[in-house]
């Protein structure tokens, strides 16, 4: 509510000088330009007043008005600036017609008490009028902005705001950013309380540099800098060739985590399902960025317990980043079973690389079986199968399984990488024909014809790792039936009980970004 206080204002200005009293003439504008014709043929107009919305008390107010002769002759008429009704200031100005001046006025607020006070400035026959809210200016307590932002991403600074008057006021704050005006806020705080305030400011098109930013109320400020970095990588990727191992350790050749993060590795029971028991090793905590070389110590994984402290055999192991998603730059993917931790993802699939992993000195360590040379007329040799999937380049509707062997026939199938997410029926994109038992080179494996799958692209669109399994045909009618089945017919070739496999990328000629 606006306070009605126009004797006390008109008795603070009085003795404070800023008024003087007046009697029926106005200093400097004689009867006739008073009363005459000319004074009543001009017609004066305020058309703009511009003022602050508050002042603090004992400070100096000014205001400023347009003043334009509307009339058809040249006056002289007087201009008054008026504080809670009572004359703080006055002008007398002459226009001719059409003519318009811009007035300045001013009023000391010594003696006032905090409050809201109406104000105006007024000719003859019109005036404009404003609030004035005498108070002191909210104060900063608090100023909490990033010191480092990439280019391009929002800034977040809060600001807690202290209302030091004992009645609610409103008064502006703003956000500066290298000297120019972002945004400004109009913030209401009750009586002698605080607000939280939150500028979201964005970097979009900040080149890399250190800037200095502040946050003003009326009459007080805080200054800090951001460093403007250059933007990280978008996406994660990795890469893990084959390599000899000592067992304890493997080495991740090149690694990209958007991101802090790890890199984790996972031996072939993931392509089995096994998503979360199948982590053997991570990195130690990453912040974001790019990597290589990445050594990553094996059989040391927080909350998996292991029967084993070394690799003893070789086999195909599976290099996938990971982000850290809790905060505590421990990782906690195993202990959360998935909760936490999970890996990055491309297209709603983790991001992953296989390689095959040669232990040193493995076959010293195997223990000759002796050979029994009498065979059981009723025993069978198990099924055995192999693969290789050679990193290529594909037009996306078929790949080339490098080599492939059948001991008992079947097929060489192809999945895509939701098969590391436990996947193991719906990752199959892609079968080859019946192989009669034997070893095969240069495979071509068509692509989105599988029985019993529908799907809705016929071609591969973008690059990414695919998985070459050889399986087992077990039904005896020469045709795929995993899928159909449910996974329960034509399962796929084992060895130590994990799934024949390979893994390899696979880029997309012509591939559209995007």
């Amino acid at each position: 509510m606006i306070r009605s206080r126009t004797l006390a204002v008109l008795l603070a200005l009085i003795a404070t000088g800023a008024v003087a009293t007046q009697v029926a003439a106005v200093p400097g504008v004689t009867p006739q330009q008073q009363d005459g014709p000319t004074a009543q043929s001009a017609s004066f107009t305020v058309d703009i007043l511009s003022a602050p919305e508050s002042a603090a008390p004992g400070s100096t107010v000014t205001v400023t008005a347009e003043v334009t002769n509307d009339g058809a002759q040249r006056g002289t008429q007087p201009v008054e600036f008026r504080v809670g009704g009572a004359v703080a200031d006055r002008a007398v100005l002459t226009l001719e017609p059409g003519e318009s001046q811009v007035v300045t006025f001013s009023a000391d607020t010594e003696g006032l008490d905090p409050g809201d006070y109406r104000h105006g400035v007024f000719t003859r026959s019109n005036g404009q009028t404003a609030e004035l809210v005498v108070s002191e200016s909210f104060t900063i307590e608090d100023f909490d902005a990033p010191d480092t932002v990439e280019a391009g991403d929002t800034v977040t600074v809060d600001v807690e705001l202290e209302n030091p008057n004992d009645f609610d006021t409103t008064q502006n704050v703003s956000f500066w950013l290298a000297g120019s005006l972002v945004e400004t806020q109009s913030v209401t705080i009750d009586d002698e309380d605080d607000e939280d305030v939150t500028f979201n400011v964005s970097t979009e098109g900040a080149s890399p540099g250190t800037y200095v930013h502040s946050v003003f109320t009326r009459d007080d400020g805080q200054f800090a800098e951001i460093t403007v970095e250059e933007p990280g990588p978008e996406t994660a990727s990795v890469v893990m060739n084959d390599q000899e191992s000592d067992g304890t350790t493997v080495t991740v050749d090149e690694l990209v985590v958007p991101s802090d993060g790890y890199v984790t590795i996972h031996d072939s029971s993931l392509l089995d399902g096994n998503v979360v028991g199948s982590v053997v090793g991570v990195s130690e905590y990453l912040e974001a960025g790019e990597y290589e070389n990445v050594t990553v110590t094996l059989f040391d994984v927080e909350g998996a317990e292991f029967n084993e402290t070394a690799l003893t055999e070789d086999g195909t192991f599976i290099a996938m980043p990971h982000n850290e998603t809790t905060g505590d730059e421990t990782y906690d993917f195993v202990a959360s079973d998935g909760a936490d931790d999970g890996p990055f993802l491309a297209d709603g699939q983790p991001v992953v690389d296989a390689a095959n992993v040669t232990v040193a000195g493995a076959d010293d360590n195997e223990t000759e079986t002796p050979v029994d040379n009498e065979t059981d007329e009723n025993e069978t040799a198990a099924p055995t199968g192999s693969v290789t999937f050679d990193d290529q380049t594909s037009e996306g509707t078929s790949v080339v399984v490098t080599d492939v062997s059948v001991s008992e026939g079947g097929y060489v199938v192809v999945h895509d990488s939701s098969l590391l997410e436990g996947n193991v029926v719906g990752s199959v994109i892609g079968v080859s024909e019946y192989l009669e038992p034997g070893e095969y080179d240069e495979v071509t494996v068509e692509l989105f014809d599988v029985p019993g799958v529908g799907f809705e692209e016929p071609t591969l669109t973008e690059n990414q790792t695919l998985i070459a399994m050889p399986h087992l045909e077990t039904t005896d009618d020469e045709t795929y039936d995993f899928v159909t089945s449910a996974g329960d017919d034509d399962g796929p070739y084992v060895t130590d009980g994990q799934p024949v496999t390979d893994a390899g990328n696979v880029t997309v000629a012509n591939e559209t970004a995007g």
